[in-house]
């Protein structure tokens, strides 16, 4: 529906226009290809996935959304635009799509109401770095989907350029010969960009109010670097250091992890998201029964500084 030819006079020529969901798929044109023929990245298909959820649940999307998956998610600061309370605001939008040469506040014109209407489903959601952050890890880790859903969405097909795409995700060996999950967001005066490294479970994801620097150049001038840096850093520390002889075990768990070392050692436990969680204990059993599902890291270090780290997955 983006692809209709009088979009941007509809736009620019009714400013205070908000979109149907009929209105959208009315002016949708005709399929590019065949199903199961080719790839082509569509907004439309958000559209209706919204109109079959609200066809079955009979309610709108956006609630369900909310009463679903965001809130039993614990995702409390992510919001359908049109939803957000009135105490909230959301980062200025500056977009070269208005006069194309320079960047415009779109705040200051009348046109953004419209353009998250357009949006909708397909792109209408607003949310701090933190949700979506914690959203990309819950998704990776096997919080969300169960395992025959999660095989489907992560069954890929090359599209080229060294990417392959699933069912709404995409991946691909990067610039740091990384396998990661990824995907970006892309909205007039907004640009986002997530990373999610398969091996290591560093997650990382950069927003901007922009859209004069694209998804690609995000990922290779934020993202990939940032990653770098976190890698570089890891490999730095143990180059100081002599790895303790230690075991976890069970590991995954459904909370304890027992810990077995030929010394007396004491450890931290990180969350996903860096924060500590297990401060200085020196006890052979880690217990995670108080905190969610997901990935953790433990550090561990003895007498001399020797060190260890493991990823304890709580099932």
């Amino acid at each position: 529906y983006m692809e209709y030819p009088n979009i941007n006079d509809s736009i620019f020529d009714n400013p205070s226009k908000i979109w149907t969901t009929d209105e959208m798929l009315s002016v949708v044109g005709t399929a590019h290809f065949l199903p199961n023929n080719n790839f082509r990245y569509s907004n439309t298909n958000y559209i209706i996935l919204a109109a079959i959820l609200e066809n079955k649940y009979q309610k709108a999307w956006n609630q369900v959304l909310n009463e679903e998956l965001l809130l039993p998610l614990g995702l409390t600061n992510t919001y359908y635009y049109f939803d957000l309370p009135d105490s909230l605001s959301i980062a200025h939008p500056w977009s070269m799509n208005i006069n194309a040469i320079n960047l415009v506040d779109l705040t200051e014109t009348p046109y953004l109401n419209q353009l998250f209407s357009l949006a909708s489903s397909a792109g209408g959601l607003v949310c701090t770095p933190a949700d979506n952050i914690n959203f990309w890890h819950k998704l990776s880790s096997g919080q969300i989907l169960n395992a025959q859903s999660w095989q489907e969405m992560t069954s890929m097909r090359a599209i080229g350029g060294g990417f392959e795409y699933g069912l709404g995700i995409m991946r691909q060996t990067n610039g740091n010969g990384r396998l990661v999950f990824e995907h970006g967001g892309t909205f007039l005066g907004y640009i986002t960009e997530n990373l999610y490294d398969i091996s290591s479970g560093i997650c990382i994801s950069s927003f901007t109010s922009q859209d004069s620097l694209g998804n690609q150049d995000l990922n290779a001038k934020i993202l990939t670097p940032i990653q770098k840096l976190i890698l570089d850093s890891e490999l730095v520390s143990k180059s100081r250091t002599k790895q303790i002889s230690l075991s976890i075990f069970p590991n995954p768990s459904k909370a304890l992890f027992e810990i077995k070392s030929e010394s007396p050692i004491h450890y931290q436990v990180y969350d996903a998201k860096g924060s500590l969680i297990i401060k200085n204990s020196n006890q052979n059993l880690v217990d995670l029964s108080a905190y969610p599902c997901g990935i953790y890291v433990l550090a561990a270090f003895d007498e001399q500084g020797n060190y260890f780290t493991e990823r304890l997955i709580k099932q």
